[in-house]
């Protein structure tokens, strides 16, 4: 696992987000942006590499536009 300043930052951020949104899909009961916060809140502690947690914070982020604007 690589602590940078770098990627510790990135997780906290990453998790942040993913915080807000499971907050948000909660008072919403949107399960999909709950869903979407879950896997961002959790992306930090599984994934290693900062960009890994990019890609696949992006992927998630991605998954979750695409879900509302056509889902």
């Amino acid at each position: 696992m690589d602590l940078s300043p770098g990627t510790l930052f990135s997780g906290l951020l990453l998790g942040a987000i993913g915080m807000a949104l499971f907050i948000y899909g909660k008072k919403q009961t949107d399960f999909r942006c709950l869903a979407a916060g879950i896997a961002l809140c959790i992306a930090p502690y599984v994934i290693g590499s900062m960009m890994a947690l990019w890609l696949v914070s992006a992927a998630v982020i991605a998954g979750l536009v695409a879900w509302v604007k056509y889902g």
